[in-house]
């Protein structure tokens, strides 16, 4: 009840109606929907927690109340952009193939590659917030264990390795390979999200071919 009150006697008489209906969980993505839109627009260096504030429409304090930080914001958006992608690539049950037969750990892997790209393409914005965005504050190694797209990265990898031991893919140091993969997934994302303007080929075609590239470079 405390913060209600301190919103509305921080607030303007004509923000009241809309400050009562948002509370709680409603609240929290609201500013984090406000705040990734300014991300986006202005990239998260130049956006600052006053500037957030303003465009949810609510003070300062009440923001903090909320979100202690602005690195506390950039952590949330991360966090809840990996989300999606892991939630993804499980419903698509592309983590965990290791352990099948090795005649189809090729097919495995690239499902496993098109269910990034298709992430990308999909939700863009998601993909913006969790790859292409420079922050200021990057997480910690003891926060970044616990990021969804850290733990997505992590299965990813543990599955190459596997693979590699079950001789379907190129020997090599631990992890080089995954993060060449994960590298070449990545690029071609980041150009045509990025690029969007420039004369790319058919993009179904372009996918097919990168992923193909991608695995028969990896094989054996």
């Amino acid at each position: 009840m405390a913060e209600a009150e301190s919103d509305i006697q921080a607030d303007p008489p004509e923000r009241r109606g809309a400050q009562m209906r948002l509370r709680g969980a409603d609240r929290r993505e609201h500013i984090l929907a406000m705040a990734e839109a300014l991300y986006l627009e202005h990239g998260p260096m130049a956006v600052s927690t006053r500037m957030i504030a303003e465009q949810v429409g609510i003070s300062q304090p009440s923001l903090y109340a909320h979100f202690p930080t602005k690195r506390a914001i950039t952590l949330a958006l991360s966090e809840r952009a990996f989300g999606v992608l892991e939630d993804r690539m499980r419903t698509l049950e592309v983590l965990g193939f290791a352990h099948r037969a090795a005649g189809k750990g090729l097919a495995h892997l690239d499902t496993a590659i098109r269910a990034y790209i298709r992430f990308a393409f999909d939700e863009p914005t998601a993909y913006r917030i969790a790859f292409m965005l420079e922050t200021p504050d990057p997480p910690t190694p003891e926060e970044a264990a616990g990021l969804p797209g850290y733990r997505v990265y992590e299965m990813f990898a543990a599955e190459v390795e596997a693979l590699q031991a079950a001789g379907v893919l190129r020997a090599g140091p631990p992890g080089v390979l995954a993060q060449s993969i994960w590298a070449g997934m990545h690029g071609l994302c980041a150009l045509l999200l990025a690029r969007a303007s420039f004369p790319w080929a058919d993009r179904q075609a372009l996918t097919d071919l990168h992923v193909d590239l991608l695995v028969r470079g990896a094989a054996a």
